[in-house]
């Protein structure tokens, strides 16, 4: 029993002691969650603690608006990255795209800007070189970019080799990031349609079974959220995880309520073993085995700026009258009294239910419980 208990709270606790400093809303491990990035924020699902699926960051810009979409695996861009820049008090849009292998950039890249009706594309073959006026077809060892006509409209495909690292439809009004098959090598899961102003995304997983749709306006302002959802859904059994606005992702548990839950379940699962633990059968070292574990989990809540549940209390207060340690029971009986009124009540409860030899104690636990009140 004792391995069982230990495994399960390694668990617990590994998850709560993992550093998410930066965490603003829902936990930033399982879910959609919304974490602090350098001059930003970043929104997007987590699995296990790592981006998982669509994630958006808004970069915070005096010079307008920076935001990218991209599918995250492992923590790491992959697949195509869309990033759009709106310069404030211009018309003027620069819209990115860049592939990701495990975190790194795949090249071809496309750029293409806006501004009072008319459209430029450039192309970047690599990093230092930079970004080039796309006049024509471009070939730089075994990087090319060529055009193409895609349904009645001009679309630009770049190559790494034979492999397709994406392709891009431009018109006027209108930019599509064109689908992928899943055999390609640089496979994409990002789904892009931009029209009269209206962002459409999809992420379509080629290993995963997970499907995340964002839609919104591409002007949108995160400080004034107009319209933006998500919906993320189990793709083949159709069922919905999650639909969300912006202002519902604002209204998610902030990561320190995310711990302190996690913290009570925690406290909660060691008071129910205590509770249910026969200790006239067991072993005399038991009740030392729960009060180490407690003392483990506090300490590692202390560390995180955690507030200490009221269970802690409760249970050391039944462990040590286990123990008969009364020096101990008069302290937690203090503690847990300061921390709740009904406390009194129910240590009274348990002590004259099932631990009758320490009823002279009552006398003394109340008056603590009046020390504890006018302290309020």
């Amino acid at each position: 029993m004792k391995l069982k208990l230990l495994s399960i709270m390694a668990i617990w606790l590994c998850t709560m002691s993992n550093s998410y400093s930066q965490c603003l809303n829902g936990g930033c491990e399982v879910g959609l969650s919304r974490s602090e990035i350098k001059n930003g924020v970043f929104i997007g699902h987590y699995e296990n603690g790592e981006k998982l699926g669509l994630g958006i960051n808004y970069i915070y810009n005096p010079k307008g608006l920076l935001t990218s979409y991209a599918e995250y695996i492992g923590d790491k861009r992959s697949g195509v990255e869309y990033q759009q820049f709106i310069e404030t008090g211009t018309e003027k849009a620069i819209h990115t795209f860049k592939n990701y292998s495990n975190g790194t950039v795949i090249y071809p890249a496309f750029r293409i800007s806006k501004e009072n009706k008319k459209t430029k594309i450039e192309v970047a073959f690599n990093e230092i070189s930079g970004w080039q006026k796309y006049d024509g077809d471009k070939t730089l060892g075994e990087l090319s970019v060529k055009g193409i006509i895609h349904d009645g409209s001009p679309a630009f495909i770049a190559l790494n080799g034979k492999d397709q690292v994406m392709a891009i439809s431009a018109t006027v009004g209108s930019i599509s990031l064109l689908s992928s098959e899943t055999k390609e090598k640089y496979y994409n899961a990002l789904q892009l349609n931009l029209e009269d102003d209206r962002l459409t995304i999809n992420i379509f997983p080629k290993a995963g079974a997970d499907e995340t749709f964002f839609r919104t306006n591409i002007g949108w302002d995160m400080q004034k959220p107009e319209e933006g959802t998500w919906i993320y859904k189990r793709y083949f059994n159709n069922e919905l995880s999650y639909k969300f606005t912006y202002e519902d992702v604002l209204e998610l548990p902030s990561q320190k309520d995310v711990k302190e839950q996690k913290l009570q379940k925690a406290f909660d699962y060691v008071a129910d073993q205590v509770e249910e633990y026969d200790f006239e059968k067991g072993y005399d070292g038991k009740a030392k085995d729960f009060i180490d574990m407690l003392k483990d989990i506090k300490e590692r809540a202390e560390r995180s700026g955690l507030d200490i549940s009221n269970t802690y209390d409760l249970t050391m207060i039944r462990l040590y009258l286990q123990i008969g340690d009364e020096d101990n029971i008069l302290k937690y009986a203090l503690s847990a009294c300061i921390k709740s009124s009904n406390s009194y009540t129910l240590i009274s409860d348990l002590i004259t239910t099932n631990f009758k030899q320490h009823e002279d104690l009552l006398p003394l636990i109340k008056k603590n419980e009046g020390i504890a009140s006018s302290s309020d």
